[in-house]
């Protein structure tokens, strides 16, 4: 997984530097420099660059994250949370299609999580019609299929074959100049990993704090996803998807630090660490759940 992804970013890198154009003959101290040299101020920009997308890049949770992090805070398989697969043959255009193969990714994810095999199955198969028709099959070939049906039991193996495989995906987009693609599959992947956290907070009657603090913490992570929209979106192709997720961040602006206590460990001794935790208002909250139901219901009901 980690060499996955590594490679997705090395691929973004290699976009992001070609698009910025090489550089032209220059001449010093009677020394003439060949046309792809940078001098110190090339670097640092490139450099400052290399680090903002990589922050940007590792800083968007994965459906796969989401999923894991719902289980991981006691919350029960939920079918009627994810998008019905009898919804694939609705989309039509390219950019919904996107988004939805992102959306179906995050519910592959879920399903995975919870060992709900069938299901895993199912959405996977929904992802590669998908794929298919937006010309990225190569992502969803025979082998990632067999290799999925080989560890249908197996929830690890299985959720690190479906991470591999969106991370081919997203590097191949990214490869053929297909970068506004990539952002449509990862938001639509992480507006539907919200939207079932989201849901299961509204569903949950005593408001789980944990719960809570796991949503909240999106709004670093939509911070940066906005920012990598922003980055591809040169056509205004990607207007769209990015006016609804700056709707969210002003709600996601509600949020408030707050100290907290440090924590302590089974000696006693206390554990040094963050001091502040973001925060917010159940009053806020329903809102921004209220917001994303909309905005999730546009897309996947296009």
């Amino acid at each position: 997984m980690k060499v996955m992804k590594t490679y997705s970013l090395l691929a973004l890198l290699a976009l992001m530097m070609t698009a910025c154009g090489g550089g032209t003959d220059t001449a010093e101290n009677g020394l003439t420099h060949v046309a792809d040299s940078k001098n110190a101020t090339d670097d640092k920009a490139n450099k400052f660059q290399t680090e903002k997308v990589n922050n940007i890049f590792y800083s968007v949770p994965s459906p796969i994250e989401m999923a894991s992090l719902l289980k991981g805070s006691g919350s029960k398989y939920n079918a009627n949370l994810l998008n019905d697969i009898s919804n694939r043959d609705k989309y039509t255009s390219s950019y919904i299609k996107a988004i939805n193969l992102g959306v179906y990714g995050a519910d592959l994810s879920y399903t995975s999580a919870f060992n709900r095999n069938q299901e895993s199955i199912l959405y996977m198969s929904s992802a590669k019609q998908l794929a298919d028709e937006l010309g990225v099959s190569a992502a969803f070939d025979q082998d990632v299929l067999n290799r999925i049906e080989e560890n249908i039991d197996n929830r690890d193996s299985l959720l690190s074959i479906i991470s591999e495989t969106f991370y081919i995906l997203d590097a191949y987009l990214k490869e053929n100049d297909r970068s506004s693609v990539s952002a449509q599959v990862i938001s639509g992947g992480w507006i539907e990993g919200l939207y079932i956290a989201a849901k299961v907070y509204e569903d949950d009657e005593e408001k789980s704090e944990k719960l809570v603090g796991r949503i909240v913490d999106q709004k670093y992570a939509l911070d940066d996803l906005i920012a990598l929209v922003t980055s591809y979106n040169g056509k205004n192709d990607l207007n769209e998807i990015l006016k609804d997720l700056k709707t969210l961040q002003t709600l996601f602006a509600k949020a408030k630090e707050v100290d907290v206590e440090p924590s302590k460990n089974t000696s006693g001794k206390v554990v040094l660490g963050t001091s502040k935790k973001l925060t917010m208002t159940e009053k806020d909250m329903l809102v921004l759940v209220k917001k994303l139901k909309e905005i999730r219901e546009k897309y996947v009901s296009a």
